[in-house]
């Protein structure tokens, strides 16, 4: 019996680009969390985005077929714009496993976008992987081992609770959508665009 052809998969996603100024500013949140704590390992300021649909590993006909959905739906929508507001965290401030940013704004825009392209690419049978909660607009920022989650709770908590930010100015224009390809390496994962598709202006 002839050997099974093994097909390739890459970790991909859909997300919005973020000003370069803006990583810039989210840079400094970072370094004044990191003189607060050390349980949390940053990503690179250069690597933050704003994630409509993860998508885990597919096959590259199927990214192709990713870019396809996003070149229709990015027909169909119109340009708009979202804020940084205020720090959170996953699953819960108290027991946090992802630190992020939240977002202002047009928000509800960005819902609809990101549930639109959910329901186009999973009637495709490319099916996202979303949390039980839904979507929830935000820039992630960093993440918490599970040993620091277990001993190092409440400080980092009262951190996160105290910390303010004040980004409102920097508007987030989402003018386009970004099909990424993620590959790991041992330093972190490094996002490469594979295509970008402007909205409906």
């Amino acid at each position: 019996m002839p050997e099974k052809k093994r097909v390739e998969r890459f970790r991909t996603f859909v997300a919005i680009k973020l000003p370069d100024q803006l990583k810039k500013e989210l840079a400094k949140i970072q370094r004044f969390l990191a003189e607060g704590t050390d349980t949390l390992k940053f990503i690179k300021p250069d690597q933050l985005h704003i994630t409509l649909a993860f998508l885990g590993k597919i096959s590259r006909p199927a990214q192709e077929e990713v870019v396809a959905i996003c070149q229709s739906i990015g027909q169909q929508v119109s340009s708009f714009s979202v804020y940084p507001t205020h720090l959170g965290a996953f699953p819960r401030m108290n027991r946090p496993s992802l630190v992020w940013i939240g977002l202002g704004g047009d928000t509800e825009e960005l819902t609809k976008l990101s549930d639109l392209l959910s329901r186009t690419l999973s009637r495709r049978g490319i099916l996202p992987i979303r949390g039980s909660g839904g979507f929830v607009p935000h820039i992630s920022l960093a993440r918490v081992g599970r040993k620091q989650r277990r001993h190092q709770m409440a400080p980092l908590r009262d951190l996160l609770e105290n910390t303010k930010i004040e980004l409102s100015d920097f508007a987030i224009p989402v003018r386009e959508i970004v099909v990424y390809q993620s590959n790991l390496y041992h330093p972190g994962p490094e996002h490469v665009p594979i295509k970008t598709i402007p909205l409906n202006s």
